[in-house]
């Protein structure tokens, strides 16, 4: 039987849509999986929440506002926060954060603190138009290598702080469960946190994220993007640094180095890989 070419037109470009609805940078979203992660594990103990713009966009996601798991209860060395489509302003969330002290009822206000983040069935409905999911159990690279147990906070004795990223999965899918990207995320170094303004103080005025490396891998595309940041700076109007520049550079399937700037405007870039253009790429989500 012979398919009428308008409907056989009408089929591959619904197929196509569903295998490519996405924005098609893979760097914007490695770069996104990165900072999101730091920008979170930081956020969460500095009870940060992510306040939508005022002017609502046309993806605005409406809900109750998401808490920070640092507003719940402490049990014994825990808080525990559960998560049903709340908003962050473009996406509905949904999933569970557990915060682990190594001291009794949660304190992390004397040096030597630590505070762990993990996260189970955590999922993010409107990330680039699709839903992203967030794992913290171990999971495995393309390169074989197994990650996980979320990100670890620790204060030192001068007023600033250390965060390392253990192992945190994040996976874009369509809402037919169609997989679109699968990350990897961890530090291969140490990356330091103060406040410029206030030391003790982990929020966003003031703060400042600077050194270490961290490693996002792409699982389809077997690429290692490497990101090591200087001087990201915070403001309280907006969940990603605003200023500060990220040395970058690939491995496995893609060498070579590239730099990326905060332009001070929210959640923008300016990016360039060495011998090409410079883009500017924009952060579309807080976590």
């Amino acid at each position: 039987m012979k398919i009428p070419s308008l409907i056989l037109t009408s089929f591959l470009m619904s197929s196509c849509n569903l295998m490519i609805n996405h924005d098609s940078k893979p760097n914007a979203e490695m770069l996104e999986s990165a900072l999101t992660t730091v920008s979170s594990s930081i956020d969460e103990q500095a009870n940060e929440r992510n306040i939508p713009k005022a002017t609502k966009t046309t993806n605005q996601m409406d809900g109750p506002l998401c808490p920070r798991t640092k507003a719940s209860r402490c049990y014994g060395n825990e808080r525990k926060l559960s998560l049903s489509n709340c908003s962050d302003g473009d996406t509905l969330t949904s999933g569970m954060i557990l915060l682990t002290y190594n001291k009794d009822n949660c304190d992390f206000s004397q040096a030597n603190s630590i505070v762990r983040k993990n996260i189970s069935s955590y999922y993010k409905k409107g990330v680039r138009n699709n839903i992203l999911e967030i794992l913290t159990t171990n999971s495995t690279n393309y390169k074989n290598e197994t990650y996980g147990n979320g990100s670890l906070l620790s204060s030192n004795n001068d007023g600033t702080y250390k965060l390392s990223i253990s192992g945190v999965k994040k996976k874009l899918i369509t809402e037919q469960n169609m997989e679109i990207y699968s990350h990897n995320i961890h530090t291969t170094k140490d990356i330091d946190v103060y406040n410029e303004f206030n030391p003790d103080n982990l929020r966003r005025a003031g703060r400042v994220v600077t050194g270490g490396t961290i490693d996002v891998d792409y699982n389809q595309e077997g690429i290692t993007m490497s990101i090591s940041p200087s001087e990201l700076r915070y403001v309280n109007t907006c969940c990603h640094p605003i200023t500060g520049d990220l040395a970058i550079r690939y491995s496995g399937n893609k060498s070579g180095t590239a730099t990326a700037s905060f332009t001070g405007e929210c959640g923008k870039l300016h990016y360039q890989e060495s011998g090409q253009e410079k883009t500017t790429i924009e952060l579309s989500y807080c976590e």
